[in-house]
């Protein structure tokens, strides 16, 4: 059991990855970005909770804190600038189709410009977990937590 809460699901795990059968990549990279982004909150969601789940068991209030804080548009916003320098032409082109889409609403505790990064990165995520590539998801997500993990701001 603590290996199980130490080391997180692989990236082999059949239970986080895509059916078999998916649309090749290039198939893929045409879906709406919207869509995209859809798939991609949730795994973002995922990647967060188990990120602090691992670091320890804690009331439900403080596990809440915690993702809220990360899953935050603003703090989205400071992953897609992080991330940005270190995409391959493929993952840059869903980052800026994800900006770009033509967002109905933003919520009011998110600037426009905050919200338009953070539906970017949603949409890379939502690619690559369609694309199999958790390892990358996860990769990219050390950056998050390099910037804010002993330092993030009280949380």
């Amino acid at each position: 059991m603590e290996e199980i809460l130490t080391s997180g699901p692989s990236a082999e795990d059949p239970d986080i990855l895509p059916a078999a059968g998916m649309p090749p990549s290039d198939v893929i990279a045409e879906y709406s970005p919207l869509a995209l982004a859809f798939l991609g909150d949730a795994v973002y969601e995922l990647e967060v909770r188990g990120h602090i789940v691992r670091q320890g068991n804690s009331t439900p209030k403080k596990l809440t804190d915690k993702s809220s804080f990360f899953s935050r548009a603003h703090t989205q916003a400071i992953l897609c600038d992080l991330i940005l320098p270190d995409l391959s032409d493929e993952e840059a082109d869903i980052l800026r189709r994800g900006r770009n889409a033509n967002v109905n609403t933003v919520p009011k505790h998110a600037s426009h410009a905050d919200y338009h990064k953070a539906t970017s990165v949603e949409a890379l995520f939502g690619y690559l977990y369609l694309t199999g590539r958790m390892d990358r998801v996860r990769e990219l997500m050390q950056r998050v937590w390099s910037l804010f993990e002993g330092d993030n701001n009280g949380i």
